[in-house]
């Protein structure tokens, strides 16, 4: 894995911090390139919706963190008959989902897909929500086309770590899973998402722990 200065660690944490919604934002200034794990990392602005298209989504997504997503799920759907972009269906779904309405958001997620199909974000959460069904397969199978590209964006690439840590755990696979978490650490170190994962830290030090214990053992027979 590479290593960086404190000022581009700071440049990542600032552009996660405005790229969380996953929507369209704008990031002046932040422009980068990272290499990790034969990956190409951009940080390059992403565009903005039109202004008052923007300032309604901007609106919605407050609703969502404010854990109001009924509000939420009025704007968007009032801004997506406006302007059909992926990012707009993928905060409806997450509404319709914190409502509890898992059909509208599958049906919704699905339909994003066939539309957009290299919108990486409906593919993480409907391969999650395959996970949670037991349908790893299934999964991993919408996961590997994102997995396969050799340019990703940060948000993209925290999110495709985000998807991985969720499959491989729920699949039973920790010591894949704590890989993915520290590659996600290594571009993203503050990111709050991460702390959904933290048995697999501490799955990763018993594991390397153990691995001692046994290399003494055998040492010792010698």
């Amino acid at each position: 894995l590479i290593r960086d200065n404190v000022a581009r660690k700071e440049r990542r944490a600032q552009a996660f911090r405005v790229l969380e919604s996953h929507g369209p934002v704008e990031m002046p200034e932040l422009a980068d390139t990272l290499y990790v794990q034969g990956y190409t990392i951009t940080f390059d602005p992403v565009s903005r919706f039109p202004e008052d298209i923007q300032k309604m989504f901007e609106t919605a997504h407050r609703h969502l963190t404010e854990d109001e997503p009924a509000q939420a799920e009025t704007l968007l759907l009032q801004v997506l008959d406006m302007y059909d972009d992926p990012s707009i269906r993928q905060n409806l779904a997450v509404a319709y989902q914190n409502q509890g309405k898992r059909e509208e958001a599958k049906r919704l997620l699905s339909e994003t897909r066939a539309k957009f199909p290299d919108y990486a974000f409906a593919r993480f959460a409907d391969a999650t929500r395959l996970a949670g069904e037991g349908k790893f397969a299934e999964a991993h199978s919408l996961v590997e086309p994102v997995i396969q590209r050799k340019t990703l964006h940060v948000s993209e690439y925290t999110a495709l770590c985000e998807a991985m840590c969720s499959i491989l755990g729920q699949e039973e696979k920790l010591d894949e899973a704590a890989t993915w978490l520290e590659m996600w650490r290594e571009v993203v170190p503050d990111d709050q998402r991460q702390q959904k994962f933290v048995l697999l830290e501490g799955y990763r030090a018993m594991s390397t722990m153990l691995d001692r214990i046994k290399k003494k053992r055998k040492s010792g027979k010698r």
